[in-house]
């Protein structure tokens, strides 16, 4: 027997995580506790499964198609389909999370690199000299009278 954390049992097992606790509250999938956290017991690749174990095949005789009803084998065959949907769509969500998860640190860091761009411009244009004032500029001499245009407005 081996024991792995949740996510290693779910790649071992070829489902989403997200089925593997779901197997593990249904009391589906067998536990331990460790300081780590709750591990899965798993089987070792080489170990006959229950179905080829002698204690276990008497206990739980697999169903033949003799003595099984049709609308029991539509069932059963209805139940695989949706678990393996399931299973499909938990594992696509759990992807999808992850995507998100990688774009959110993305926009994390950029958020910060801006302020940080932001600090320096702000920086920066306290560290430029201011410019004196600009002797007034005569804008249109009519007779008699002078327009000029100054930072306070036009004069007469």
């Amino acid at each position: 027997m081996t024991t792995v954390n949740q996510s290693e049992a779910a790649r071992r097992l070829g489902v989403s995580r997200r089925t593997v606790k779901r197997r593990i509250d249904a009391g589906e999938l067998p536990t331990v506790d460790t300081p780590d956290g709750v591990h899965v017991v798993l089987p070792d690749p080489a170990a006959p499964t229950p179905a080829h174990g002698h204690a276990q095949a008497d206990a739980h005789p697999m169903p033949t198609p003799q003595n099984v009803s049709p609308a029991r084998q539509l069932e059963s065959e209805l139940n695989r389909e949706l678990t393996a949907r399931l299973e499909h769509a938990e594992s696509r969500i759990d992807r999808l999370l992850e995507t998100v998860q990688e774009q959110n640190r993305t926009i994390q860091a950029q958020t910060i690199r801006l302020a940080q761009m932001e600090g320096r411009m702000i920086d920066a244009r306290a560290a430029e000299t201011p410019v004196a004032p600009q002797e007034p500029v005569i804008e249109t001499i009519y007779p008699r009278r002078v327009v000029v245009a100054s930072e306070r407005g036009t004069c007469a």
